[in-house]
């Protein structure tokens, strides 16, 4: 028999604690905010079933307090998720310079990225990570597998990977080295007139690198340019409202952030553009 614990906060209700697992909040006087959250956090912590840090619980709790927005815009970072976005939008690392995803509960190395050590000791796209330092990585998260990845420049990390159509595992010992992830990696022209820009992230280097693609381009003979978001995580407003005025004449409007105090906060170009002409079309 599968029991259900349920919590219940009373109101005008008055509720009896018949099931089983029930947290049953007696006093009306605790609906107020904060004495409420206390008091489901200390039911929580002493009798619940399994123990939990109290640490964990209050990150849980903001963490649903800010999942209860609906919005979009708004996210909680632990400090090594922080981390994470700093080395994303920061463009450099130090690891053995690929890119992982998650295909069927496998690590998958969907991307190795060239002049880096993954690329020098030969790992290609499609490589099944099984073991990172003599640890099997089955039911591993792609953090986690990140996590082992990355590290120190000059530090060692040894992988086993599975690749299809190989019977035998592949070892290799690698030593981590500083990273430049680009976030334009390459630029494409379509029948003589049609320039492909791909933007991966929004990082401190992403303006730059699209001003010179557009440029790059231009010289090339494009009339028309495609700017390619899909599959880019965000990253820094700074940089996404430089690049909106390579396109954009001074003083139009790019971005209005509106909050419930205060007065609405307005972006607008200010620089001279190098495309504003230019028909663009932009992938999301």
């Amino acid at each position: 028999m599968r029991l259900s614990r349920k919590a219940a906060i009373v109101g005008v209700v008055v509720l009896v604690p018949t099931f089983t697992g029930a947290f049953l909040l007696q006093s009306r006087g605790v609906r107020g905010g904060a004495q409420l959250l206390d008091q489901v956090l200390g039911l929580v912590s002493d009798r619940f079933v399994d123990t939990l840090p109290t640490s964990d619980l209050y990150e849980k709790a903001a963490r649903g307090l800010v999942k209860e927005l609906n919005d979009p815009y708004s996210e909680l970072f632990s400090p090594k998720e922080l981390k994470q976005f700093q080395t994303n939008t920061g463009g450099h690392y130090g690891g053995i310079g690929m890119l992982i995803e998650q295909q069927d509960k496998q690590i998958v190395v969907s991307k190795v990225y060239p002049n880096t050590p993954g690329e020098a000791a030969g790992v290609r796209e499609g490589d099944h990570i099984i073991q990172v330092d003599s640890l099997p990585t089955t039911n591993w998260t792609i953090q986690r597998v990140s996590d082992y990845l990355t590290g120190t420049p000059g530090t060692r990390v040894s992988i086993r990977l599975a690749r299809p159509g190989v019977a035998t595992p592949i070892d290799l010992k690698l030593t981590r080295a500083v990273i430049h992830i680009p976030a334009v990696a390459y630029t494409l022209m379509f029948d003589g007139k049609v320039g492909y820009l791909p933007l991966q992230r929004f990082s401190e280097s992403a303006a730059d690198e699209v001003r010179d693609g557009l440029q790059q381009l231009s010289q090339q003979g494009a009339k028309s340019i495609v700017l390619d978001l899909r599959g880019n995580g965000g990253g820094i407003l700074e940089q996404s409202l430089e690049i909106s005025n390579l396109f954009l004449r001074p003083g139009q409007e790019i971005s209005a952030i509106r909050g419930r105090n205060g007065e609405a906060q307005t972006y607008t170009a200010r620089a001279t553009p190098i495309m504003p002409s230019t028909p663009l079309v932009v992938l999301v």
